[in-house]
């Protein structure tokens, strides 16, 4: 569910970023974007709208990302990944007091879920609120408590900040 042409063109996009093609990557995402918003009710599914966020959010266009969150979350007010990708957006679109908001959320939500739940998302928090090193060791007490690596990590819109830094190089690079 959710391979679509919009998806493959957002990894694609994220890829080409991480690999140091910027200005490809950029011009894919916005493709993607497009893609979407021309996808109509076809790709209306959350599975599709997750890709047009991440699209959204690649494309450096963070308040609409979260004004696409906002619409799922009034019509799901659990769903975890549309708060966490709020919290994402927010902090990018320097909304400091929405990203609290959902950090509380988060917060919240920790007791009833696995161990690795508070740390890998506050991780995401910190990332998206350019706070590097925390994030990095936010990341690793997440994998320390068992989150699987995840090959999504290098080249995600909202861990791009931390590509170029030394901690998270070490962090990315295959260990025997």
């Amino acid at each position: 569910a959710g391979n679509t042409v919009g998806a493959l063109m957002t990894i694609a996009a994220a890829e080409l970023k991480a690999h140091g093609h910027t200005a490809a990557g950029d011009a894919m995402y916005d493709r993607a974007v497009a893609w979407y918003e021309q996808g109509g009710t076809d790709v209306s599914a959350p599975v599709h709208q997750t890709w047009h966020t991440l699209a959204l959010m690649g494309a450096d266009r963070w308040d609409e990302a979260l004004a696409l969150c906002d619409r799922h979350l009034a019509a799901q007010p659990d769903y975890t990944w549309y708060h966490g990708a709020a919290a994402m957006a927010a902090a990018r679109a320097g909304d400091t007091e929405r990203m609290e908001e959902e950090r509380s959320w988060y917060e919240t939500q920790a007791p009833t879920r696995p161990p690795t739940f508070l740390p890998a998302n506050m991780a995401y928090f910190a990332a998206a609120e350019r706070r590097t090193e925390e994030a990095v060791a936010l990341m690793q007490q997440a994998m320390d408590l068992g989150t699987a690596f995840s090959m999504w990590w290098h080249r995600d819109p909202v861990l791009e900040e931390l590509q170029d830094h030394p901690a998270w190089k070490e962090f990315l690079r295959p260990k025997g």
